[in-house]
């Protein structure tokens, strides 16, 4: 009996003291907050992504596909894609409004007006960026806590710089080597009935 006792307080302890050095772990030396992040929070809500595929852009269905992709980190070729002028006079032939010029440093919203589809919720817009780091994101018809729960995504790592997202989902853990490794975003809209999902990489 008394063993029993002496093992659900140590398992008490363990616990509570988990808690604690998550709530306080900004104050922990970097290196800590790495491992913290990459054994306790991460696991939680890490996802397991499909080997990198090129998707060639041949109709509207594989606009789709490549728009999912891009933005759930399924892929890194996005960032390609949007700076050969093949693609962009593909995309326009299929209907997306789109300048066929690329630009030095990529940085354009594309509004959609024929069905695309991520995580099954509508795509009205996308967006990107690429300057020190980049972003792909779509813009959804669905509220934050319904896309949230269907990434079950989690909070940014307290050490990541200061982002405007609701939660997220890191694709690796991370580790010395790559403490900012790329991450799937849940970001809110102005109206609350929009959401954006997007895909982040860092260049540190």
């Amino acid at each position: 009996m008394m063993k029993k006792y002496l093992l659900v307080v140590a398992c008490a302890f363990v616990a509570a003291l988990m808690v604690v050095v998550i709530w306080f772990q900004e104050y922990l030396p970097f290196k800590a907050q790495v491992f913290i992040a990459s054994y306790i929070i991460v696991p939680a809500h890490l996802q397991s992504l499909p080997a990198d595929r090129k998707i060639t852009v041949q109709n509207w269905q594989s606009f789709e596909q490549w728009t999912e992709a891009s933005a759930l980190c399924h892929k890194t070729f996005w960032f390609e894609s949007v700076q050969t002028p093949h693609f962009l006079r593909k995309i326009k032939s299929l209907g997306v409004n789109v300048d066929t010029h690329p630009q030095e440093l990529p940085d354009a919203k594309w509004e959609i007006k024929h069905h695309v589809g991520v995580l099954g919720m509508s795509v009205s817009q996308i967006q990107y960026w690429g300057d020190s780091g980049s972003e792909f994101f779509v813009r959804v018809n669905s509220p934050p806590d319904v896309v949230i729960k269907s990434l079950g995504a989690g909070a940014l790592p307290k050490y990541f710089p200061e982002l405007n997202y609701l939660a997220v989902v890191l694709t690796e853990k991370p580790t010395l080597n790559n403490p900012f490794p790329n991450l799937i975003f849940v970001r809110g809209a102005q109206d609350n009935q929009h959401s954006y999902i997007g895909c982040r990489e860092f260049d540190y």
